[in-house]
């Protein structure tokens, strides 16, 4: 033991009261202490006394025996103090209830006292308790001036031993809904290549998505769903907000935050230069590539997930992975590939971590006001089942994606404590998979079933005779689907192939855009392996004759009603060089119907250009 520890324990034993101080446990205090370790009489002189107590401590065998002397009740207790850091008084109380602890003592006085009265200021609740049941308990002596010195807690680190955890299996029943995706990690590359077509756009400084994209990103991808509507299960087109989207929500806020996908500042998004490496790795290594970068970076909040809770960070941040590993950690202490009930993970947590999330924020946080029994009812802070059950909850949902765990969804859990009629769809069983094992570090070893880059090869693209492209692969799709399908005509994409159409109205868009079908031309020929074929070729040239000959301006006309009239006025000295030109091959029409000119003519075959005189 190093000498700083003893002479900072010495320091302690010195400053501790002789007598026990008001609040704490009788038998602590330094006086009566010295009594029960040397079962005699304290030396006249306190120097004597606190010598032979920090020679005593000093020992660890000595504590290491008090420790083993102790009762199954007594190390519980004292177990959970140790790992747990603290007291919290509801687990306290759960180990007095599994004990068959009296929780009401009667003084000498005849005055009764009871371990949960706010009235009685009692510190270490669970050591009154001890001393109240088993008055010749030993725990005392672990607490010298009425709290445990690092010392003694370093000691009982290494030896009391992890909390035992029980729980109970769940048997997922006919009405659930489970959600197991140990085997979907391919879906990461399915979103990586529909961001090159779908035209993704969040809220800036978000990852949300529109009802209507995560509905369509459900279908496209084809994964199981679960969505909410008022605590009922109910088809993407149901579904009202993207909070009710427990899977293809937080399966793209997590694709996003990896990196796999980029978002601009005006929130549009396109696939990372990164994503084919990323994923040409096998499926258990993305999925810890996922894992820690939704661990350790700060750019979701699940608070924002939970729609009736309002917030305010203030001057302060929150360090989610803290919060997050909080609740890891009792994963990790879960049986593997089995259903175990939510309810009693949601109350280990509970009683071993308390209100976790609501000590590691700083900011406010409040239920929304809502009606209720036909009158407004205002806001108010929420407890538990409010607040840290329903972010445990969406801290699941996120591992769940990436194939850690696997849920049991069920209908109708209570959210809002003051309402009987406020429900939403819950999580009633979780099983942590064997990948979630791997990540955690509880095995060594875990079989991949199949490598992520198989379904994300090179690719290719490919231009037919019937004026088909299809650009298949990972690699192709992201080096060339977005720039595409600014202008091609869609027929058909999924997670492995996108199918465009090259007619007259793509030339149109590209046109548009200022991209000649000549540039299309080069541009397929450079992206694809195989020649194009000549009809291909004939089209673009023969599309290509036509650009740049119909064109409409915005000019101002001068009209005279004879033709020398208006050739004297172009003569007049100085206008020559306001007369932008000469009106060969053309007619007027009406200001206003410009774009319907436009595709009208186009309708016809005809590229147009409509030119403004300011930007030439």
């Amino acid at each position: 033991m190093a000498m700083n520890e003893l002479d900072e324990f010495a320091t302690y034993i010195h400053n501790c009261s002789n007598d026990t101080m008001p609040g704490c446990v009788e038998g602590t205090g330094i006086t009566k202490l010295y009594t029960r370790v040397f079962n005699s009489e304290p030396p006249a002189l306190k120097k004597d006394l606190v010598k032979n107590l920090v020679m005593f401590y000093a020992n660890e065998q000595n504590i290491i025996n008090i420790w083993n002397a102790l009762s199954e009740c007594e190390q519980d207790l004292i177990r959970y103090i140790v790992q747990c850091g603290g007291e919290y008084l509801p687990t306290t109380l759960l180990y007095a209830k599994k004990h068959n602890l009296k929780l009401e003592y009667v003084t000498s006085t005849g005055y009764k006292k009871n371990i949960t009265s706010p009235f009685d200021y009692t510190r270490l609740k669970f050591l009154h308790l001890l001393t109240w049941n088993i008055p010749d308990t030993k725990t005392v002596l672990l607490f010298p001036g009425g709290d445990m010195p690092p010392i003694i807690f370093n000691a009982l680190k290494k030896i009391v031993g992890p909390i035992k955890f029980g729980y109970s299996e769940y048997v997922p029943a006919k009405t659930d809904y489970i959600i197991c995706r140990e085997n979907r990690l391919s879906d990461f590359a399915t979103i990586v290549k529909l961001s090159t077509s779908e035209k993704l756009k969040v809220k800036p400084t978000t990852f949300d998505l529109t009802t209507a994209k995560l509905a369509k990103l459900s279908e496209l991808m084809g994964f199981e769903e679960v969505c909410d509507k008022n605590g009922k299960f109910c088809t993407t087109k149901e579904a009202k907000h993207n909070n009710d989207f427990k899977v293809a929500h937080p399966f793209f806020a997590i694709a996003a935050n990896s990196g796999l996908l980029t978002i601009d500042k005006e929130g549009l998004v396109q696939p990372s230069k990164n994503a084919p490496d990323l994923l040409s790795v096998p499926p258990n290594e993305l999925a810890k590539y996922l894992f820690n970068s939704y661990l350790t970076k700060n750019n979701l909040s699940e608070l924002r997930y939970i729609t009736y809770i309002a917030f305010n960070e203030g001057y302060w941040r929150l360090n989610w992975q803290e919060c997050r590993e909080t609740i890891i950690n009792l994963l990790k202490k879960c049986p593997i590939d089995q259903f175990i009930t939510f309810e009693d993970f949601d109350n280990h947590l509970k009683l071993f971590n308390g209100p976790f999330f609501r000590r590691l924020f700083y900011g406010d946080v409040i239920v929304k006001g809502y009606k209720f029994n036909d009158y407004y009812y205002g806001y108010y802070k929420p407890d538990w089942d409010e607040c840290e059950s329903q972010i445990i909850r969406i801290v699941l949902s996120f591992l769940s994606v990436m194939g850690l765990v696997d849920i049991a969804y069920t209908e109708d859990v209570a959210r809002i404590k003051y309402a009987n009629d406020d429900f939403c769809v819950g999580i009633a069983g979780l099983r942590l998979t064997k990948l979630g094992a791997w990540i955690f570090g509880l095995t060594d070893k875990y079989q991949a079933s199949r490598t992520v880059g198989i379904l994300n090869d090179q690719g290719q693209l490919v231009v037919l005779p019937d004026y088909s492209v299809i650009i298949s692969g990972l690699k192709c799709r992201i080096e060339h689907e977005t720039y595409f399908s600014k202008f091609l005509t869609r027929s058909s994409v999924d997670g492995n192939a996108a199918v465009y159409k090259l007619d007259f109205a793509s030339i149109i868009r590209a046109h548009d855009n200022n991209i000649t079908p000549q540039k299309i031309k080069k541009d397929l020929q450079k992206a694809s392996d195989k020649p194009l074929p000549d009809n291909v070729i004939r089209s673009l040239d023969d599309w290509q004759l036509k650009i740049g000959r119909v064109k409409i301006h915005t000019l101002t006309v001068l009209e005279t009603d004879d033709k020398l009239l208006l050739e004297e006025i172009k003569h007049i000295k100085g206008f020559g060089s306001i007369i932008q030109s000469d009106l060969l091959h053309a007619i007027a029409i009406d200001n206003s119907q410009q774009k319907k000119a436009k595709t009208l003519i186009e309708k016809n075959g005809w590229p147009v250009k409509i030119v403004d005189p300011l930007y030439k």
